[in-house]
This record gives structure tokens, sequence and C-alpha cells, in this order.
């Protein structure tokens, strides 16, 4: 997880040196790069869970707490399963979702090369046409 967050940051830092040398949209290294971090935000968020929730544990085991005394005796086994199935859903909608707009951004596939690059004079990018009023 701490790996991956100085993974991003690292890419950060790459891609702002190359927009301030207006190289952004021309590095294949960093798209490639970047396309291929794009599911690490996932596994980092999911192995900070991970982390998280490994990291109790212990302390219930270890002559601090007993497990049964860190059992809540105010919930229900059909509140936590419950929560359980709550979750669940939620997670399940957020993938739903995930995967409709990636595969929609797949489908429409890349912009024109004149609507991602504007030109070197700071105008509008070659080929595109503006009305004045």
């Amino acid at each position: 997880m701490v790996a991956l967050g100085f993974w991003f940051i690292l890419l950060a830092f790459w891609a702002g040196y190359r927009w301030w040398r207006s190289e952004l949209f021309t590095d294949d290294l960093l798209h490639k790069a970047m396309m291929l971090s794009a599911p690490a935000g996932i596994v980092a968020v999911e192995l900070g869970w991970i982390v998280t929730e490994v990291g109790r544990q212990p302390w219930v085991i270890q002559g601090v707490l007993k497990t049964s005394e860190g059992v809540s005796q105010n919930l229900a086994g059909n509140d936590a399963l419950l929560t359980l199935v709550g979750f669940a859903f939620v997670y399940l909608a957020l993938l739903t979702l995930f995967v409709y707009v990636v595969v929609r951004i797949i489908r429409s596939g890349p912009p024109a090369v004149a609507d991602a690059v504007p030109d070197d004079t700071g105008g509008t990018p070659a080929g595109e046409v503006t009305v004045d009023d």
C-alpha cells in the first residue's frame, strides 16, 4: 500500500515535469505507466483495508483483551448479517458502476489528436474553428 502510494507520487512528479516541458501528450512511456497503474489504486485501497483489519486482531489476542471479551453483547446476529449484506450491496453497486464507466470510455476510443494536443501558440487546437459573437 505504501509502495503504491510512493509510485503514484512518482507518477505525479513525472507527469508534472513532462507538463512543465510541454511534452505531456507525447511521452508514450508515461502514458503506458499510467495505464498499467490504473488498477493499482484499487489494490492499494484493498491492501490498506487488510492491514487495518489484521492489525486489530493481535491486540485482542496478546493479553490485552481476550477475543471473548471483544464481542459486542448488544449486536444481534441479524444486525451483523444486515450490515454485511449492506456492505456487499454497496461494493457490488460501485463495482458495477466502475465497470460501466470504464467500458463506456474504452468503447468511445481515444480523442482525436487535434482535440487532445493544443498548438504551441496557446490558441485553439489545430483544426478547431472558433466563432466570435
